[in-house]
């Protein structure tokens, strides 16, 4: 069963919410809150794996709520502005809900989060990615559009990551490699660290323990980490160039 959690300050909303996952199979409603500080002291002691997150609430938003996680579940945001999709996006949900949501769009929803949980790929945004030129990142509050062939490199730390691009720039904004590794991995960027993903075109060799990524006269020496060598091996098999 996938053990959810309804946060949403509209009664109605959280009624709808409660008939629609009543109607489904394998989904457990385990707390309904009709603020986010209720949802933190329940997430304390409680382990969730879906929560179904409206934006705008009184006291402290889903956004701010949501940032506030240290690793927190899946995350379906509700919301009436589609604006804040671009956010949500951001913060590494797997879908949002706009409102008046629909038992069709909703179905839809939670579909991805059955698909996201039985494949293991918790934080992959949506089935389009390997057509993908480019994606939006938050930065210093806005958003920031970068084509995906001109980042060479992302760097982990903790739960933010810093993103390095052909142009010598760098751009910090809040998520998780886990997430940045879902939604590039299809589009020739390879994990090869825990605190390191790569763009695969950059390689010029690899020694050691070491790749060594080559761009605009610009050499950057990345560690491999243990637990990836098998699968640097394997693309290095499937490339031909073993």
């Amino acid at each position: 069963m996938i053990r959810c959690l309804i946060v949403d300050d509209e009664p109605q909303a959280r009624k709808l919410l409660t008939t629609y996952l009543s109607e489904i199979t394998g989904f457990e409603i385990v707390g309904v809150f009709q603020n986010a500080i209720l949802a933190y002291e329940f997430l304390k002691s409680n382990p969730v794996d879906l929560l179904f997150l409206d934006v705008q609430m009184p006291k402290l938003s889903g956004i701010e709520f949501l940032k506030t996680l240290k690793d927190p579940p899946l995350v379906i945001l509700t919301t009436a502005f589609s604006d804040y999709a671009l956010e949500g996006y951001d913060l590494s949900i797997v879908d949002y809900l706009l409102k008046p949501i629909s038992f069709h769009r909703f179905i839809k929803a939670v579909d991805k989060v059955k698909q996201r949980m039985e494949n293991g790929n918790f934080l992959r945004l949506d089935d389009s990615l390997p057509t993908k030129k480019f994606v939006f990142i938050k930065v210093n509050g806005k958003m920031v559009r970068m084509q995906l062939n001109e980042i060479v490199y992302v760097e982990g730390m903790q739960n933010y990551v810093n993103i390095f691009l052909l142009n010598g720039q760098n751009y910090i904004t809040f998520s998780k490699m886990k997430f940045m590794e879902q939604e590039l991995n299809s589009s020739g960027f390879l994990r090869v660290h825990k605190s390191y993903l790569i763009q695969t075109s950059f390689i010029k060799e690899i020694k050691g323990n070491v790749i060594v990524l080559d761009y605009e006269d610009n050499c950057k020496e990345i560690p491999i980490g243990l637990q990836f060598k098998n699968k640097i091996a394997e693309y290095v098999r499937s490339n031909g160039l073993s």
